[in-house]
């Protein structure tokens, strides 16, 4: 089975936040950068996740829930769709909705690669399997 892993060293809690939303059906998506997948070619894509079902664990391997991808598509930071800003439970508000992401990725890049505004990025809907 796939997997998605929430959470890493010095998270101070938010993978676990994120798996809790997910559970509590406040978080119906995630979103990474495209670039991840184009320099780790051989590793499983989204678009490969497709109509499957994925265990959710935490940074120690936890398994907390299983999710079912239902789609996959291309974004920018310079126009997040209103479906993922939703999604993602800030309503309409896709400036917060872009802070956020960028508050969190920040953590995850390295301190000299610079996201810019018309970053690609991946995001995959699911739902919560029960």
């Amino acid at each position: 089975m796939s997997e998605y892993i929430f959470g890493w060293d010095g998270d101070n809690g938010m993978g676990l936040k994120l798996i809790d939303d997910i559970i509590a059906g406040r978080k119906t998506a995630t979103s990474s950068y495209k670039r991840y997948f184009d320099i780790n070619r051989n590793e499983e894509t989204p678009w490969d996740r497709l109509g499957k079902v994925i265990a959710v664990k935490d940074k120690y391997g936890k398994t907390h829930c299983s999710v079912k991808v239902e789609r996959v598509y291309l974004w920018s930071l310079d126009e997040p769709p209103a479906q993922l800003v939703k999604e993602e439970n800030f309503g309409t508000d896709t400036e917060a909705y872009v802070n956020d992401c960028l508050d969190m990725w920040k953590t995850d890049m390295p301190e000299d690669v610079q996201i810019k505004p018309d970053e690609k990025l991946i995001a995959e809907e699911f739902v919560l399997m029960k």
